[in-house]
């Protein structure tokens, strides 16, 4: 479900929201997460229930339509808004699907448009199958750690080039990792290592790493200081 009218008016427009939706959901008897409060369980005398909350948009799951059409009536007080009750809809950039089997969720269309389409645009290209996904050659950390800084030319052309920074590509193979997509979560592990690198430019010789400036590391300060 998802409200008619966006957010707007004072920069506390939003907060102002999310009370009157506590507000209606404290009526309802619905319990907030105690780690992320976008999330609401209803234990109800017809049933149990689920509210996923991304300040205007909503996913609601339910073992029975009593508590859905209860929720429904509570916010017909305060404001309209759309539902859809289908077996196949969007929340943020997943894809639900429910079935006799189960209920399904996958970010496939995110994936597609956001790195698929973005880093790899030339469908004729294919990747070539190695052994393994990452450096074998012991040399090429020692190349790392004598490498000398990227002029800011460089930095920019490599940028152009692969259409973004290392971190780029490895937050976005994160993201994925975290969200949907266990499986890949050893392989952004071990790409997520070379961040460190602001030197060497990987580039050329792997056709992966885009390094970022030395001055945009993380400083990690000591305990007390």
């Amino acid at each position: 479900m998802q409200t008619l009218r966006n957010l707007q008016g004072t920069k506390d427009s939003g907060n102002h929201w999310y009370a009157l939706l506590v507000k209606i959901f404290r009526e309802l008897r619905l319990k907030p997460n105690p780690v992320y409060r976008g999330v609401w369980h209803w234990h109800h005398e017809q049933g149990e229930a689920i509210l996923c909350l991304a300040t205007d948009d909503m996913l609601f799951g339910s073992t029975s339509k009593v508590l859905y059409d209860l929720l429904l009536a509570a916010f017909d007080k305060y404001f309209t808004y759309t539902t859809r009750t289908v077996t196949e809809l969007s929340f943020l950039n997943y894809r639900i699907i429910q079935s006799e089997w189960g209920i399904s969720i996958d970010q496939t269309t995110h994936i597609r448009q956001n790195i698929l389409a973005k880093y790899f645009p030339d469908k004729t290209i294919k990747v070539p199958f190695q052994s393994s996904p990452f450096l074998l050659d012991n040399g090429v950390e020692m190349k790392i750690f004598e490498a000398t800084d990227l002029s800011d030319k460089e930095l920019s052309e490599l940028a152009k080039i692969h259409r973004g920074g290392y971190s780029t590509w490895a937050g976005a193979l994160l993201h994925i990792a975290d969200k949907s997509r266990p499986d890949l979560s050893y392989a952004a592990m071990r790409l997520t290592g070379y961040n460190s690198t602001m030197f060497y430019n990987f580039a050329t010789n792997h056709g992966l790493f885009v390094p970022s400036p030395s001055y945009s590391n993380h400083v990690f300060k000591k305990a007390g200081n």
